[in-house]
């Protein structure tokens, strides 16, 4: 058995949220361990820039977080970002802000960015908002609460999608101080003040899902993820629950989190896992049970086609391609059949980096695939190829798609 140590990125989530609720209150509190991915550098560099024309690029939390913010304050702005992401909806944030004060305007299509917002003050109050198709409707809400002189009562309407990271939302807060209250659908925040001068942001679990899949493809090698911690702020510590059912074990230590392969693990009839809450396991998931030929029901993913990709139908395709059987409904993905050997593909993962990743695990793993444009993984892990290849793990690239 060998074993590697990796040393995770800090939690692209923790690191926006925790930038926005600075802009919001008091810039010298000090944030330590802060994500060096491209979403949070292009954040930080928003933050500090006097620009009213703002591009978020491809970061759907750093449209989404900036909206609320730039609506409290004074002056007018256009926010916009890719062809991307003027195809991910906005309207229900925005019919939202709307009724506690903001005056936004669609310079494009009605229900998606680019967007004109005329800043000032907003009144909080009572207010609701559907979260059927994102999470970080109720998140960018929820940040700027306890800034508002009324505070605010959010009723969550629609399914409750990645809610996991709502609840990420409100333990972040409540580390700087910012008390909240939860009855199921409803979350009240009051009027406050940030209390705590300073925060360490944790490693990142979203990122532990790719080095669970290689542990679940290379069942000779075990990977120690230092600094790694069970703490209950991050959803996606529940990769632990799911890659058990694929006969990986997790052991945590004051070190880290240790991961290896269990030797009684045989494929079983069917496995089903509910992502309703959890979405970005999703491609380090599917990609596991594919290359293990586990057949698996994924339910819950209806809200992946509103990503940096449609990232359901991106996975579909990919895994149809390499030979297997894959059946897609609204809210379910379902692998079902694998041939002898897999065919080769080439991925193109759109710009999403979840998807680079996790076919490039699988490409290290020996499988035939090759990924085209690497580069898309800075947005979350910039470090991903290189620690890869660090360890002896070869991943066929393609550089450019001409």
């Amino acid at each position: 058995m060998i074993t590697f140590d990796v040393d995770l990125p800090f939690s692209k989530s923790i690191s926006n949220r925790l930038l926005i609720l600075r802009a919001l209150s008091n810039p010298s509190f000090s944030i330590e361990g802060l994500s060096d991915s491209t979403d949070t550098e292009r954040l930080r560099a928003i933050l500090s820039s006097d620009s009213s024309l703002i591009d978020a690029g491809d970061g759907g939390t750093t449209f989404r977080f900036l909206l609320p913010l730039l609506s409290f304050r004074k002056g007018e702005f256009v926010l916009t970002g890719t062809e991307r992401m003027k195809k991910r909806p906005i309207r229900e944030l925005v019919d939202a802000l709307r009724e506690i004060g903001a005056v936004i305007d669609y310079l494009e299509e009605d229900g998606f960015p680019p967007l004109r917002i005329c800043g000032g003050e907003l009144k909080g109050g009572s207010l609701s908002v559907d979260v059927s198709r994102s999470s970080q409707f109720a998140s960018a809400l929820l940040l700027i609460a306890p800034f508002m002189k009324n505070g605010l009562r959010l009723h969550l309407t629609g399914s409750l999608v990645s809610e996991s990271y709502i609840e990420l939302t409100l333990k972040v807060m409540q580390q700087l101080g910012f008390t909240s209250r939860r009855n199921d659908r409803e979350v009240l925040i009051p009027y406050q003040q940030l209390e705590c001068p300073s925060i360490a942001v944790e490693r990142d679990w979203s990122s532990a899902a790719f080095w669970y899949l290689l542990v679940a493809t290379q069942r000779d090698v075990s990977i120690n993820l230092t600094g790694l911690s069970f703490t209950g702020v991050q959803g996606d510590e529940q990769l632990a629950d799911y890659f058990s059912e694929l006969g990986i074990a997790t052991n945590a230590s004051e070190q880290g989190v240790m991961l290896s392969a269990r030797q009684d693990y045989k494929v079983c009839k069917s496995l089903l896992f509910d992502l309703k809450s959890t979405p970005d396991i999703a491609p380090a998931l599917m990609s596991a049970c594919y290359s293990l030929k586990q057949p698996a029901r994924f339910t819950g993913v209806s809200h992946l086609r509103y990503k940096e990709s449609d990232r359901l139908q991106v996975l579909g395709d990919v895994f149809s391609k390499g030979g297997a059987k894959v059946s897609i409904s609204d809210d379910e993905l379902e692998l079902q059949e694998f041939p002898t050997d897999f065919l080769p593909v080439t991925v193109r993962p759109e710009n999403d980096h979840r998807i680079a990743m996790s076919f490039g695990v699988l490409a290290a793993a020996g499988l035939p695939f090759q990924i085209m444009n690497p580069e898309v993984v800075r947005k979350s892990y910039p470090q991903f190829w290189s620690q890869l290849a660090k360890f002896g793990f070869n991943v066929p690239i393609i550089s450019s798609t001409t």
